[in-house]
């Protein structure tokens, strides 16, 4: 779920993931520590692809070459 929430390309903050995954409002003492794992996981997992997840100030975001190309459910994301 943490892949495809953040496979658009656009930020998504901490709000947002909390409701994606969780389908919970965001609460720190609750899901900071939870969304540091499994960000932390998903750095390991992705970065032999050339992708990376960036913090920025408008959230996390997944980091990935002009040639990548993610296909949901609605079609391709450019």
């Amino acid at each position: 779920k943490l892949l495809y929430a953040l496979a658009n390309g656009a930020p998504i903050e901490k709000e947002e993931l909390a409701r994606v995954l969780w389908d919970a409002q965001y609460r720190p003492n609750v899901h900071d520590n939870a969304l540091w794992t499994n960000l932390k996981r998903l750095r390991r997992l992705v970065s032999p692809a050339g992708l990376t997840i960036e913090v920025t100030e408008d959230g996390y975001r997944l980091a990935a070459d002009a040639r990548f190309l993610f296909i949901s459910a609605k079609g391709p994301v450019a």
